[in-house]
């Protein structure tokens, strides 16, 4: 039993140090952050590529009815006006505009891989 006990304090104490040296707080902080304010940017470039096609109008809602139902259902509603306002800015920008959101959210998106990839050390 002591040799157990041992063991799993020897096991906590590395974890511990580990995510210290990782700096597991930061990264997972970092995130957390980068995975919020990217996705509000990807859905609006995606949801606008749907609308440019008429056949999508009814899975553009359904999309966005399926992510705010599973994704974030405490501020569903505030989080759903606010989308909509985006994608119909969206639709008002011009070329260049729609590539700098979506060089934005690419650019969001590689920095959660590569915190994922820190916190896992690949």
């Amino acid at each position: 039993m002591k040799e157990k006990l041992q063991k799993l304090l020897r096991f906590m104490r590395f974890v511990l140090e580990r995510a210290r040296r990782d700096h597991l707080i930061n990264n997972s902080a970092s995130l957390t952050y980068t995975t919020l304010l990217s996705l509000v940017p990807l859905m609006a470039v995606g949801l606008s590529v749907l609308s440019a096609f008429p056949v999508f109008d009814k899975v553009q809602v359904e999309i966005q009815e399926y992510v705010i139902q599973n994704f974030v259902p405490a501020a569903g509603d505030a989080i759903q006006v606010y989308l909509q306002q985006f994608t119909s800015n969206v639709s008002r920008l011009t070329g260049i505009g729609i590539g700098f959101l979506v060089l934005t959210a690419l650019m969001l998106m590689s920095r959660i891989d590569e915190s994922m990839n820190a916190i896992w050390n690949v």
